[in-house]
Order: structure tokens, then C-alpha cells, then sequence
């Protein structure tokens, strides 16, 4: 494993490349969308300054000033989201730190040796002034400070004076302290200060909370000589240097791991020392950067070309970030498979890998989704309209692979249908893509098993699309849950690649397949037709509801055998809720094609049949609730219509007209008055169509105002 450069950015101008930092700041916010940098540095400032009381003369004043370049940036991309350039207010400096919050306001703190104040200054709130308590004075009456800390998310103030740890919150206006013990060198929190580990002298370690409460230490003869130490941003983990050894504790004082540092490339120095909140860790040493798992082992060490100056890393470990002395700013991925790769050095739209760059001018907010046999995919925004997409693209330009791209464009770009995910765009050459309609879920993330009206209202719906797509005679041939997905409530039929036009489809050539959804025929090599389609469509239903597959095996040998020779279990010993369904799953799952529905509108009669008796129970019980009852004839309509059932579905209709409110009553009527005109005649394709049409406005008004979507 190793770390994979997302973007480099360069992040101080040519005007501010000579300036020597006192401070170099880098930070990745908690919700992973900024990442804030910023650099502090001295310089001379010139101004004029009237002198004498009669005779005024101006003269040149030279005075020392100290300024900030402070940048946010997207992490997504690394474009500048803001920048601006602060001249500071005079701070103590004897003693001073500084920290960012993660909505991008600086912070200092500072003070002078042997005071009693402490100067706080914060971006939008000006400078605050701590008063620090008398009695922490030592017995001269002087306050020795030694060091100060400002936590990481900018609102907690640390120092230690005189044996104790004084805690200013600046949120809050309020003080604590508490006694830690004496020569305390080192102390640092967590990001919000909730836990505060700390060393003392060279044999002691401890880690307490908040208000001082301490939660445990380690001391000599376990810790001998300890150098130095780092705490997670959570507070968990606790990292800790001697001189011979570096050890992992947890917030519980118990160690996870203990290396030699002579067996190790380990820096002795947290400097630049980062911990993840699940224990992982960063450590830079000049331009080299370690990677430890929670087992401190080295997972990658990478080299820079130039000094780390600073280093932040997200709380998952999946983010680094980090800025150089040549003031670059870089964003990793701790936990990518490959080597870096060169970026120009200028901020750039993220591009996922593997996202052709030829495409990446049309599309913004691209995201992987996942990968097929054939093909990736990933989720974009189209730049021209903002509307959200999906876009696939062959996983490697194999003739084999290009040859099943090919036909899947050839083949989907000519399905328009409500049940089949819609192609929007697509090309061939040079670059083979397809952008389709974006759809959130599959059926593969359903929970199974489900009710048999559920499992059978999805596999009708989908039926209804495999109809539209066997009637221009193109068969799916791979259906699965995965290639089944949904916009809203709406199933829809995704992945044509391996479709086929049924009149070409008489070659008894092995072609790819999903082994546990392939029919008999496909095992054996024998031709394809709209009745492969509908075995796969029993497997599923099978699947959805029993929670199980109907034929399993160790191996696709294993699997091919038991489609081939063995009966699946009913579904009804799995599940006695599916005993309603169980002779329509039976038949689709016959192995002779001859045996199985021999057409799509015959699976969905009797699809409808258990849906329709289902509904008129439910609307049976429900007859004095109008909503319900004009939801369920509304259903019952369109299930009729989809089935040619002319004279049911004008009864439904005629019911509906009852229970329907006001503004929907004109289109049933409406629709009444063409199904009447229809029902003693032989109905054309397109006629059906239409009245489908006109009636799925109806139904979808009815399950939106009513919030009863199936």
C-alpha cells in the first residue's frame, strides 16, 4: 500500500516566497470538506512619523510587524474557497502558540515571562486578556510559565505555570487549573481538550480529562527516559518517545504496541506526529513520511522532494495533508493501492482513477459507484445543466469487452420505457461511454424476504419493461437484483450487455453470465430466447421471497449442475407466506423452456391475478377510509391496464371516481369515457399505451398525496 497524491496546490504567491514562517498551520476539517492552511512570518514595516512641537518634521520609522496568509481550501478539488492576508495585533511572543477552528478564524495566544496575563486573539473577536489566578504564584511571588498550547480546534487555551495546567476557555470567558505535578515539558491535548496527556520530567507519563481528573500514569521503572509524546485528536491514543523504545497506549493506559527504535525508521521526535482516532499513525521526519497500523507496524514510508514544514491527518487515516517549505500544499490518500502519481502543480478538479480525462471537461462532483464484469461506473453532474447522472465505461478496451460495449449502446439507446433506465448520451469512438439515469438503489440492497404482494408487485413492474423490450426483440439475458434498480419507488432495468436482438440470438456459443441467475440453457449452451429472461425472473422472485437462492454450489461447475439437474426447494418450506406465489416462481424455474411461460404477458396475467385479489382484500377492508380505497382502485387500474383487462380496469376506474377528490376526477372521467369507447374492441399497442400513460398520472398524483407508496 501506498499513499496516491489526490492534488497539489501551490499555496503562497511569488510575492510572499522569501518570507522565513514563524508558523506553518495545516488542518483538514472534522467533516472532511476544508482544509485550512496558514503561515505567520515577521517583517519591517516603513511609515512616516511627524516629530518635533514647533517645527514638525517627518522622518521614516521602520517597525517590526507580525502578518498571516490564511487559505482555505475545497478538499474535494483544491480550489481556493477563500484567502485573505491579516496583519496581526502585538502579541507576547516569549511564550505563543496558534491554531485555526474548523470554520477558518485564527487564533493566537501568548505572553510575556513572569506576568500575570494571558493575550488572546482571535479573528473576529479581537484580543481577550486572561487573568491568570494569584495563588498559582510561586513562593517569590513570581508566575514561571514554561509553555503554552492552544488545543486544535482553537477554543481551549493551555499553559503550564508554577506545577499546574491552567485551561482557558475561550468560548466560555471561563478559567480552571489543576496540579499536574513539576517539571512538565510536555503536554498536549486532544483537538477539543476533552483529554490532556502530559510528561514530567523524564520517567513520568499521565493522561487526565478536561477538569483534571486523571484517568491513568505510567511511570519509571516501565518508562525510563521518555522523550516525547502525541495524542490522537479524540483523545484514545496516546503515542510516547524514550530513548530506546516508542509505545502505543490507549485512553485506558493499556499498551498496544511497543518497538524498538533501533528496529525501527521511526523519528524520536511527535513534531510532526499525527494519530487517527482508530490508532493509526503519521510521523514525518524531514521530507520522509512513515505510516503505522494500530499494530505499529510500517504499512508505507514516502519520500518528498522538499521539508515538511507541517502535517494534518482526518480522523479516519484516509487524509493527508501537509505543506513544505516551498510553501506546496498536498493532499494524500493514506490508503491507496497505487504509487503517486505526477499532477501539474496547479489546483485541479478531483477526478476519481480510472475517470477518463477526455470526460472530465463535461462533468463535475464525480464519484466511483462500482464495478461489473464489463464496465465501471460512476455518479457525476453534468457542468451544462447540473443534473445528475450516471456514466459507464468499459473497464479495459479488450476487443471482447469493446465488442459487448458496442451492443449494449446499439441495444439500449433504443428502450424508452418507464421500467428501463433511461440513456441520455452515449458514444463509441474514440472513447466508449454511455451517461444514463442516475438511480440511488438496486434491488440487491433490499431486505429480504419480503411480503409475496411486494415481491410480486416489483417482479410484474419489471416484467412490464422486459415486455417493452421483447416486443423490439432485444432479450436482457443477465438479469439479477444488481441490474435491477430504483428511482423513488419505480423499479428499473439497468446493464444491457449482454443483450442480444432475438433474431440473431441462435447461436449456441457460450457467452458471460452471472452463474447463480443463468438458466439451463445458458449452462448447456443451447439458444436464448424472452424465455431465459424469464427464468432469471423466477430465480429473483424466488430470492426476494424467501431470502435465499434456489440453486447454490461451492464452484460455477457446482452451481451449473444443480441448475441443470435439481428441483429447488418450494418456496413455501422456506417461507410459508409464499404459497400464494409459489406456482408462478415453479413454473418460471422450469428447466425445459417448453414448460416455463412461454411469453412475458403470460407470466404477468397471472402476476396480476394474485395482485388483484390482494388489492380488492385490502380495498374490502379499507372501504370506509377514502384515501386508502382510491389508492387501492388507482393500483388496480393500472395493474389491469398493463395486462390489456380493459373492462376490469374501466370497473376500477368507475370506483375510483368516488373516492378521488375533486381536482382528480375530470382525468378519470376523462380516461373512463376512452376505455369505454375500447372495451368491445380489439385495442392496438399504442392505444393501451396510452390510456397506461394517462393513468399513471392518476396513480402517482394518488400515491404522492396520499403518502402510501408501495
Amino acid at each position: 500500500m501506498k499513499p496516491k497524491l489526490i492534488w497539489k496546490s501551490k499555496f503562497l504567491s511569488d510575492t510572499l516566497q522569501d518570507i522565513h514562517p514563524e508558523f506553518t498551520l495545516i488542518s483538514i476539517s472534522d467533516d472532511r470538506k476544508k482544509l485550512i492552511a496558514a503561515v505567520i512570518w515577521k517583517e519591517v514595516e516603513k511609515r512616516f512619523m511627524e516629530t518635533g512641537f514647533i517645527f514638525k518634521t517627518k522622518k521614516i520609522v521602520e517597525s517590526e510587524v507580525r502578518k498571516c496568509y490564511l487559505c482555505v481550501l475545497d478538499i474535494e478539488n483544491g480550489n481556493i474557497l477563500q484567502n485573505r492576508e491579516i496583519t496581526l495585533p502585538e502579541i507576547p511572543d516569549e511564550f505563543m502558540d496558534v491554531a485555526v477552528t474548523d470554520d477558518s478564524e485564527l487564533v493566537i495566544a501568548g505572553c510575556h515571562y513572569n506576568t500575570r496575563n494571558i493575550y488572546c486573539y482571535k479573528e473576529r473577536s479581537g484580543i481577550m486578556v486572561f487573568d491568570i489566578p494569584y495563588e498559582l504564584r510561586d513562593r517569590y511571588g513570581y508566575f514561571n510559565y514554561y509553555s503554552i498550547i492552544i488545543s486544535k480546534d482553537g477554543y481551549n487555551v493551555l499553559l503550564y505555570v508554577n506545577y499546574y495546567l491552567c485551561v482557558f476557555n475561550i468560548k466560555k470567558g471561563v478559567i480552571h487549573h489543576f496540579l499536574i505535578g513539576r517539571d512538565c515539558d510536555k503536554f498536549t491535548p486532544a483537538k477539543k481538550c476533552e483529554y490532556i496527556a502530559y510528561k514530567c520530567g523524564y520517567h513520568l507519563v499521565s493522561l487526565k480529562d478536561y477538569h483534571g481528573r486523571e484517568i491513568w500514569r505510567i511511570g519509571y521503572p516501565y518508562l525510563k527516559w521518555v522523550r516525547d509524546l502525541a495524542v490522537s485528536k479524540n483523545g484514545g491514543y496516546i503515542l510516547v518517545w524514550t530513548d530506546s523504545d516508542v509505545y502505543l497506549f490507549n485512553k485506558d493506559g493499556g499498551e498496544l504496541w511497543k518497538k524498538p527504535l533501533q528496529k525501527t525508521n521511526i523519528p524520536m521526535s511527535s513534531s510532526k506526529a499525527a494519530i487517527t482516532d482508530n490508532g493509526e499513525t503519521l510521523v514525518v521526519s524531514g521530507n520522509e513520511l512513515y505510516f503505522l497500523d494500530k499494530k505499529g507496524e510500517v504499512i508505507w514510508n514516502f519520500e518528498l522532494d522538499n521539508f515538511v514544514e507541517n502535517v494534518d491527518i482526518s480522523r479516519d487515516g484516509d487524509l493527508i495533508a501537509l505543506i513544505d517549505d516551498h510553501k506546496n500544499i498536498y493532499l494524500l490518500h493514506a490508503k491507496a493501492k497505487d504509487l503517486p502519481v505526477e499532477i501539474p502543480q496547479q489546483v485541479l478538479e478531483v477526478v476519481p482513477r480510472n475517470f477518463p480525462i477526455e470526460l472530465a471537461e463535461f462533468y463535475t462532483e464525480i464519484e466511483f459507484i462500482g464495478i461489473g464484469g464489463f464496465a465501471k461506473v460512476f455518479k457525476a453532474k453534468r457542468k451544462k445543466d447540473g443534473k445528475t447522472v450516471a456514466i459507464k465505461i468499459p473497464i479495459s478496451f479488450d476487443s471482447n469487452i469493446i465488442k459487448s460495449f458496442e451492443r449494449e449502446i446499439v441495444n439500449w439507446s433504443k428502450l424508452d420505457h418507464p421500467n428501463i433506465v433511461k440513456v441520455y448520451n452515449y458514444n463509441i469512438s474514440p472513447l466508449p461511454y454511455i451517461e444514463m439515469e442516475f438511480c440511488g438503489s438496486s434491488l440487491a440492497d433490499i431486505d429480504k424476504p419480503v411480503e409475496p404482494e411486494k415481491a410480486a408487485w416489483i417482479i410484474f413492474n419489471v416484467a412490464e419493461g422486459l415486455k417493452y423490450a421483447h416486443n423490439l426483440g432485444i432479450i436482457h439475458r443477465d438479469l439479477k437484483p444488481q441490474n435491477i434498480l430504483f428511482k423513488g419507488n419505480i423499479p428499473k432495468i439497468s446493464d444491457w450487455g449482454l443483450s442480444k436482438v432475438i433474431a440473431k440470438s441462435k447461436s449456441t456459443s457460450i457467452t458471460a453470465f452471472t452463474p447463480y441467475y443463468a438458466s439451463p440453457e445458458q449452462i448447456s449452451k443451447k439458444p436464448k430466447d424472452q424465455r431465459t429472461d424469464i427464468w432469471q425472473l423466477g430465480v429473483i422472485f424466488y430470492e426476494l421471497v424467501t431470502g435465499d437462492l434456489p440453486f447454490k454450489g461451492e464452484s460455477i461447475v457446482e452451481i451449473g449442475i444443480a441448475i441443470t439437474t435439481q428441483q429447488p426447494t418450494p418456496p413455501s418450506k422456506l417461507n410459508p407466506e409464499a404459497k400464494e406465489v409459489e406456482r408462478i416462481i415453479m413454473k418460471c424455474l422450469e428447466k425445459n423452456p417448453e414448460n416455463r411461460y412461454q411469453s412475458i404477458e403470460e407470466l404477468q396475467k397471472d402476476l396480476a391475478n394474485v395482485l388483484n385479489v390482494s388489492y380488492q382484500k385490502s380495498l374490502k377492508k379499507v372501504q370506509r377510509d377514502f384515501r386508502r380505497s382510491a389508492y387501492y382502485c388507482g393500483e388496480l387500474l393500472l395493474l389491469n391496464l398493463k395486462i390489456k383487462d380493459v373492462a376490469s380496469a374501466y370497473k376500477f376506474a368507475s370506483d375510483l371516481i368516488n373516492y378521488a377528490n375533486e381536482e382528480l376526477k375530470p382525468y378519470i372521467v376523462n380516461l373512463c369515457d376512452e376505455m369505454k369507447f375500447w372495451m368491445n374492441r380489439d385495442i392496438s399497442d399504442d392505444a393501451i399505451q396510452e390510456l397506461i400513460k394517462k393513468a399513471e398520472i392518476i396513480v402517482h398524483k394518488l400515491r404522492v398525496g396520499f403518502k402510501l407508496i408501495i
